[in-house]
């Protein structure tokens, strides 16, 4: 059960003849394509995902430049009305990033810019590309734990009532009784993200019951973007080994709706490396 969210209509393919936009720290030089590709990589795939995010944050940063005297109302005005308008596009699938752009923040602003003109320029105004990231990243979270709760209230409207959630956005009396709720067995579907299960109380929980299937969603992660994004990904196989103990593992589900076939392979050879489970391929 998924959460009803807009989506940016289109592939995942890496277009080929690769041209670079300027990086936010260019100065009119030649852009090196080997350095672009290096680090960029497979970045922008993931920036898919921080798009509305990084246009949110950026609509508040234009707010509080305006109120703290930096930029001019009609500027303001411009620069939130532009942004509101890249959003509306960006999910009508007018534009897209892709491998030539350096980060979501450069592409966002490039668009923003060629919308608006001068106006957008100064979006930038007193801001740096680490707050830029922590924000988006903290915006991002947010929602991935309110669609989790969301997936769990889905189902409890639809008469299944054993599935519980834990995240970072539960108070401390909520999460005590979901844990509460996993040790008594009165909840047979536990959602959480692979982040969690490096949580001294969830380990405990999950110790004293019997898993059945491990279901793995956002699956790609495992691969490449587990690698640089989400590191906790690569480390479920470890888990579930470490689990199971001396009994063969539960049965592992993985579900992804943009793996590449190497990405697919490359998940295939980690469960198989780690578990010796052989996942097999439904498309």
């Amino acid at each position: 059960m998924t959460q009803n969210m807009k989506t940016h209509p289109v592939t995942d393919k890496n277009p080929g003849g690769t041209e670079y936009h300027a990086p936010i720290w260019d100065r009119g030089g030649t852009v090196d394509a080997q350095l672009m590709a290096f680090t960029i990589g497979d970045d922008w795939r993931m920036d898919r995902q921080l798009v509305e995010h990084d246009i949110r944050g950026s609509q508040a940063h234009a707010a509080g430049l305006l109120a703290a005297g930096l930029i001019s109302g009609e500027d303001q005005r411009a620069i939130s009305v532009g942004l509101a308008g890249l959003l509306d596009d960006w999910y009508a699938g007018q534009w897209d990033l892709g491998p030539g752009d350096e980060d979501v923040h450069s592409a966002v602003e490039r668009h923003l810019v060629e919308r608006i003109g001068e106006a957008g320029k100064r979006l930038h105004t007193g801001r740096s590309r680490n707050e830029q990231v922590a924000l988006d990243m903290l915006l991002w979270l947010r929602s991935a734990a309110r669609e989790m709760a969301d997936q769990v209230d889905g189902m409890a409207r639809a008469g299944i009532s054993s599935a519980v959630t834990i995240n970072g956005m539960l108070s401390l009396p909520e999460r005590q009784d979901a844990l509460d709720k996993v040790r008594m067995g009165d909840a047979a579907m536990l959602l959480i993200s692979p982040e969690q299960l490096r949580s001294v109380s969830v380990r405990s929980v999950l110790a004293q019951r019997e898993v059945r299937l491990w279901v793995l969603d956002e699956a790609h992660c495992v691969s490449k973007w587990g690698h640089d994004f989400r590191p906790d990904y690569r480390y479920v196989g470890r888990f579930i080994k470490e689990f199971s103990g001396d009994q063969p593992p539960a049965p592992v589900l993985c579900l992804t709706a943009t793996a590449k076939p190497e990405v697919v392979r490359d998940i295939q050879d980690h469960f198989q490396t780690r578990l010796g489970t052989e996942l097999l391929l439904l498309d």
